[in-house]
């Protein structure tokens, strides 16, 4: 991969029309590795990073960056593992209102 795809002249790009980018449940330890994807594929607006380690444990500080990477070309970080699944929000990840939420099971005091 260039070090610097985002200069390079758009038919030398690599992955110039990558728009969406699937990383879930992969061995991806640091959110670092994954910068260079949201900073320097062009078109990249959807990242999904669930089930990574880094996923999991969050190094905020990263992950905020990684965000904004994104955020900057009108882009989304998925990452349900902290979010949690987009499915019960009102319109998806593109949602203005507030959540929708799941109503809980009914348990009757003697556990039935």
């Amino acid at each position: 991969m260039p070090e610097n795809n985002i200069a390079m002249p758009k038919q030398q790009r690599v992955f110039n029309y990558l728009e969406e980018l699937n990383f879930s449940f992969n061995v991806v330890d640091e959110q670092s590795y994954l910068f260079y994807c949201a900073n320097q594929l062009p078109n990249l607006k959807l990242l999904i990073v669930t089930g990574n380690p880094f996923a999991i444990t969050g190094e905020e500080a990263n992950y905020l960056l990684l965000q904004s990477f994104l955020q900057q070309k009108g882009g989304f970080l998925v990452n349900e593992t902290l979010n949690g699944p987009t499915y019960l929000k009102r319109g998806g990840m593109k949602a203005l209102g507030p959540p929708l939420t799941v109503p809980p099971m009914m348990i009757t005091q003697n556990g039935e």
